[in-house]
């Protein structure tokens, strides 16, 4: 793969991206390719350590050692609540995850506290590239529930 300066974009993949025009920083992700001059971003598990995907569903063993910024730990019942209120609250989120199959909440399952399964309801090729498409992070359930009571 050829590294692309952010003073001249010789890629034609994503030129939209030229890092040259950015005047007011970069967060997140795009914060590590700015800083090596290139605009091609690879997708790479930040909570995952690893997963299985099966014929009719996919297993994610969460990292152990995840926090959120006020140190409590991620949980697989945060990212279940995370994905249960991103198919039923409307909008962005639902119609995005609904493109991949991802409709209801009974899909999500919670295995243990490390362990995060999708059952799919059909074979559809978008499934596992539409879990790549950032429409939420992960939310803290429990500082939610906090919050509302």
């Amino acid at each position: 793969m050829k590294k692309v300066s952010a003073k001249k974009i010789d890629d034609d993949l994503r030129p939209e991206y030229d890092l040259s025009q950015l005047k007011g920083g970069v967060r997140g992700k795009y914060y590590r390719q700015a800083i090596a001059g290139t605009n091609l971003m690879l997708i790479e598990p930040e909570l995952a350590e690893a997963w299985d995907l099966g014929d009719m569903s996919a297993t994610f063993n969460l990292r152990k050692n995840a926090t959120f910024h006020d140190g409590s730990p991620v949980t697989a019942r945060d990212v279940k609540w995370t994905f249960d209120r991103a198919v039923t609250v409307g909008g962005v989120p639902t119609f995005q995850l609904k493109a991949g199959s991802l409709e209801k909440a009974e899909q999500f399952v919670a295995v243990d506290d490390h362990t995060f399964r999708i059952d799919f309801q059909r074979k559809d090729k978008l499934t596992f590239p539409d879990l790549c498409v950032p429409t939420t992070g992960v939310i803290n359930f429990m500082a939610v529930t906090y919050a509302l009571t």
